[in-house]
């Protein structure tokens, strides 16, 4: 059980620098949302859109992000994507 909560609390930050790896991000715009909620959001979405028992299987290797269902998931809170290369 402890592996998964640490598990769990890397994720954002491996998403973090796998979005560095990426040519294209996308930017996501709310109004009126703070800072803290947007990153909220984003973790709780990241948390969404993995497979946790495949990401306990090595805690150092790359976590697999579905992107389109991330991309889903912050669209269905009301965000708006902006891409940037």
């Amino acid at each position: 059980m402890q592996t998964r909560s640490l598990v769990l609390a890397l994720v954002p930050c491996l998403w973090l620098f796998t979005g560095c790896v990426q040519s294209e991000r996308r930017v996501y715009t709310k109004p009126d949302v703070t800072e803290a909620q947007r990153k909220q959001d984003q973790a709780d979405c990241v948390r969404s859109s993995i497979d946790v028992t495949e990401a306990e299987r090595g805690l150092f290797e790359v976590v697999p992000i579905n992107r389109e269902d991330f991309n889903k998931c912050m669209e269905a809170r009301g965000y708006s994507a902006l891409s940037r290369r």
